[in-house]
């Protein structure tokens, strides 16, 4: 029997494109980690690939996950909200 997909409210803050502070409710497979989670949302909106991927390929912004600064390998569960920030820049 196949796991039901889970429901993940992603939070955008920062990115201009995406209107600042936007809410997306994503759908993803179970098990899925908060890695495929940023790959799901590239494909799905393009502009952000060019903030959040380093050469396509690395994660290079911050994820909070429940309130908890996570890495891309951290499994996501039904119901979780995760907040992703592009990288700061300054001097």
């Amino acid at each position: 029997m196949q796991s039901p997909p889970i429901n993940v409210k992603v939070y955008l803050k920062g990115f201009t494109e995406a209107r600042v502070n936007s809410v997306r409710m994503v759908e993803l497979t179970f098990s899925s980690t908060v890695g495929e989670l940023i790959t799901t949302l590239c494909m799905t909106y393009p502009f952000l690939e060019k903030y959040l991927l380093l050469q396509g390929e690395r994660f290079c912004g911050y994820i909070v996950l429940n309130n908890r600064i996570v890495d891309e390998d951290k499994l996501l569960q039904d119901g979780d909200t995760v907040i992703i920030f592009p990288p700061l820049l300054g001097g």
